[in-house]
């Protein structure tokens, strides 16, 4: 249960707009700093303050113990208590005073009893060290006895006779009087024992006055008012800036890829905002134009696959309505029409099935050692019985067998289907040239034809799973326009090296590489 609402509130909050996420890491920041400064520069400001102000009175203590034994130690002494009004008293381990330095009117350890002292001494024998810190609270107005014996006992100044008579008032102020707050008189002792040279025993008490540091918490706190209002001002503004400079370009990215999943790919994408911004809005501007394009490629799939459908259909379908119809039309000829329209639509229909396996991976490879000049050698055979009355030209002479490591059924295809293209768009005269080139445990095989060879601009779409280059779509020379896209695939699912070379009026030059395989490891 505790598991189910905790998901829910992370899905409300994963739901939350952008610029609402980012106003709010802001504004906890801002919390959490201005939290910090509250907590050390008013609640840890005395505990901070005590802390130095012990570290110091250990320091002064270590450089009278390390000179414990110097003549001149008395000279040290009065400095430290002149430079940080401090009282020092130095003890033998009697309770004798041996050097004693009073530097501030409100020292502690000079008023203190021989008892007092002696509880001092105690505890640094048992404990090394003794630190205490003494806090006394007197209202600021109020006049401690001590006080008002001393100005009893400071004498009247003598009366001055006025050159010339005043009258005399009886007015006495009797307005109001504001309370100064309590005056916090904090007084810290720190002691440590010294041991000098002969194995005298001494004892080192320091007395420092903490200056009340209420003023100062309240001039900060004050400030860190101010601060705080003006801070929270400035941040809310900052964040809502932040907020909507950051989450603008985002929130039009995502209008205009909005527009993708509708099929409208004129999105503007634009290329404003920060660097990743401009990376996805570029990446999306590419990937929209390759949509579009891929929306007119598969309209013109559509247009071919109708076409080269329609046609072995209608002729079937005509032929076999003659041949019911007419007597005396039930011949041969007839029916290998047909036979060959059936053929040709069920090879399309393959063609398309087999492309759609090997896409999606449900047709791998079955890869082993065979002899690939072979293969070229069958495919050429198969072509010249197929087409006996064309005016056609193949011409393969390779020097050797070469034998390939792969798919051989695939890499089939990929022959035929190179042989086939090279047949279908080379000139009136059809002349195909295969060539088998090795180099440094590699072959090369190349297809030409002498066609009209292939456009520039249309170079980088030839190998798409849609693109024929004939606009016209004359039956005889433009099929589906999946043949190139069937062999890309295999070629790289063979980590194959392969690619297109043309010109204008030249023909064109199909090309594949693969490792060869030695002959003596094909027949073992």
């Amino acid at each position: 249960m505790k598991r189910e609402k905790k998901l829910k509130k992370q899905r409300r909050f994963d739901a939350l707009p952008i610029r609402y996420k980012i106003f709010g890491y802001l504004g906890l920041f801002v919390f959490i700093m201005l939290s910090l400064l509250w907590i050390f520069q008013i609640g840890g400001l005395d505990y901070f303050y005590q802390a130095i102000k012990t570290k110091t009175l250990r320091g002064y203590a270590d450089a009278i113990e390390s000179n414990i034994n110097d003549p001149a130690l008395e000279e040290l002494i009065e400095s430290i208590s002149a430079d940080d009004l401090l009282c020092v008293l130095v003890l033998d381990e009697n309770g004798n005073r041996i050097y004693s330095h009073d530097g501030s009117p409100l020292c502690s350890i000079h008023r203190m009893s021989d008892s007092g002292l002696k509880r001092i001494t105690d505890y640094i024998d048992e404990h090394g060290s003794y630190s205490y810190t003494k806090r006394d609270d007197v209202r600021g107005r109020e006049a401690s006895k001590s006080e008002e014996t001393e100005a009893q006992e400071i004498p009247a100044a003598p009366k001055v006779e006025p050159s010339e008579p005043s009258q005399p008032s009886d007015k006495r102020f009797t307005g109001f009087t504001p309370i100064r707050p309590y005056v916090n008189q904090r007084s810290m002792i720190y002691a440590q024992d010294a041991v000098m040279t002969g194995g005298q025993k001494m004892y080192i008490i320091l007395n420092a006055q903490i200056t009340p540091v209420n003023a100062t918490v309240q001039t900060l706190r004050v400030q860190l008012l101010f601060i705080s209002v003006i801070l929270v001002a400035f941040a809310a503004a900052l964040s809502i800036w932040v907020s909507r400079t950051i989450s603008r370009p985002i929130i039009n990215t995502c209008a205009d890829a909005k527009k993708l999943a509708d099929g409208d790919y004129s999105g503007a994408f634009d290329e404003t905002g920060y660097r990743e911004i401009k990376e996805l809005n570029d990446t999306l501007k590419y990937a929209a134009g390759e949509l579009g394009k891929l929306g007119k490629l598969q309209e013109e799939l559509i247009s071919n696959i109708s076409h080269d459908l329609r046609t072995p259909l209608t002729m079937i379908t005509g032929y076999s309505e003659v041949m019911r119809d007419i007597p005396g039309e039930n011949t041969a000829e007839n029916v290998q029409v047909i036979i060959d329209e059936s053929r040709r639509l069920s090879s399309l229909v393959t063609s398309l099935l087999d492309y759609s396996q090997l896409r999606s991976g449900l047709k791998p490879l079955s890869k082993e050692t065979f002899n690939l000049t072979g293969v070229i050698s069958d495919v050429i055979e198969r072509f010249s019985k197929m087409l006996p009355d064309e005016d056609l030209t193949l011409e393969f002479n390779p020097e050797r067998d070469v034998y390939v490591y792969g798919d051989e059924m695939q890499l089939t295809r990929v022959v035929y289907n190179l042989i086939s293209n090279a047949i279908t768009y080379s000139g009136k005269h059809k002349v195909v040239r295969v060539l088998q080139e090795e180099n440094a445990g590699a072959v090369r095989i190349s297809v030409c034809d002498n066609g009209a060879g292939i456009k520039p601009e249309d170079m980088k779409y030839i190998w798409d799973r849609y693109y024929c280059g004939d606009k016209t779509h004359s039956r005889p020379t433009v099929g589906s326009g999946l043949g190139l896209s069937i062999v890309k695939t295999v070629l790289t699912m063979h980590d194959s090296v392969f690619g297109a070379e043309s010109e204008a009026g030249k023909g064109a030059t199909f090309y594949f590489t693969l490792n060869t395989v030695e002959v003596e490891t094909a027949k073992d």
